[in-house]
Order: C-alpha cells, then sequence, then structure tokens
C-alpha cells in the first residue's frame, strides 16, 4: 500500500528541501507537522480501530500525498522567495571576534 506513495515521499521532500535551502524552516516544519499531526495520526487511530493494521499503513499512504501536495501548493504560492539569507545581524565572523566584542559594548 505505502510502496505506492514513495513517489510523493521524493516530491515532499524536494520542495521542503527547497524551503530549507531559502532559509524557510519553519516552512518545512510546518508541512511535516501538518503531514504526521494532523493527517497520519488522526487517520492512523481511527482507521486502526475500524481496519486493524492496515489502516495504520493506509494512513502513511494518505499522509505522503497529503504532504506532497501541501508541499507543492506552498511552493507555487511563492511566499517562500522572500527569504533574505545574507542577514548578517545575528552572525559572527570567527575571524573577527575584537569587532564583533566592540559591537556588543555599545
Amino acid at each position: 500500500i505505502v510502496a505506492l506513495t514513495f513517489g510523493f515521499i521524493g516530491i515532499m521532500r524536494a520542495y521542503t528541501g527547497s524551503f530549507r535551502g531559502a532559509g524557510k524552516t519553519l516552512t518545512a516544519a510546518a508541512i511535516s507537522v501538518l503531514m504526521l499531526g494532523l493527517v497520519r495520526f488522526p487517520i492512523a487511530w481511527v482507521a486502526a480501530g475500524r481496519i486493524g493494521e492496515t489502516g495504520v499503513w493506509l494512513s502513511f499512504a494518505l499522509s505522503n500525498v497529503v504532504g506532497a501536495v501541501i508541499a507543492y501548493a506552498w511552493y507555487r504560492r511563492g511566499t517562500w522567495r522572500s527569504g533574505d539569507l545574507t542577514d548578517r545581524g545575528a552572525a559572527v565572523d570567527a575571524d573577527e571576534p575584537a569587532a564583533a566584542a566592540e559591537s556588543t559594548d555599545d
């Protein structure tokens, strides 16, 4: 059952990887939480009680498809493009410890 949805796992991983690469790590985390916590677990809980262990495997398959669809939709939305990876406000260079110490004394 689940093997048929392995391609959807790859799609979701590709899109969430692009979010992480663009500095939108919370977006990738939100997709994972949605997929696991709001789709897979509740469906597994209900389906296991009704049709047994097959229901758990169906929840895996369904959550893989839903996760890929959510990741694709979020990617198409385009909000991840606004990331700024050049912001050095919080970063401190290891080569310039004196300059970093001076800037905190203000």
